[in-house]
């Protein structure tokens, strides 16, 4: 909130990621915090430049929130 930003749903999602090799072991794992894209795997694939810094900072403060516990 304090960057302006909806707070993130963090959710179970089943999806294909290679955070899936880590299901084993007892670790966290951020996933899908990249910039706002679509159409994945085709001739259509985007990426939303302009969402490159708002992820960006979001996932800097969510690090740095962390690392400060």
């Amino acid at each position: 909130k304090s960057l302006g930003q909806e707070t993130p749903k963090f959710v179970c999602t089943g999806g294909g990621s290679d955070a899936n090799h880590l299901v084993g072991l007892p670790v966290s794992v951020m996933d899908g915090c990249g910039p706002k894209s679509g159409r994945y795997h085709s001739e259509e694939e985007y990426l939303a430049v302009d969402s490159l810094r708002q992820r960006f900072e979001l996932l800097y403060e969510t690090i740095r929130e962390i690392a400060g516990r």
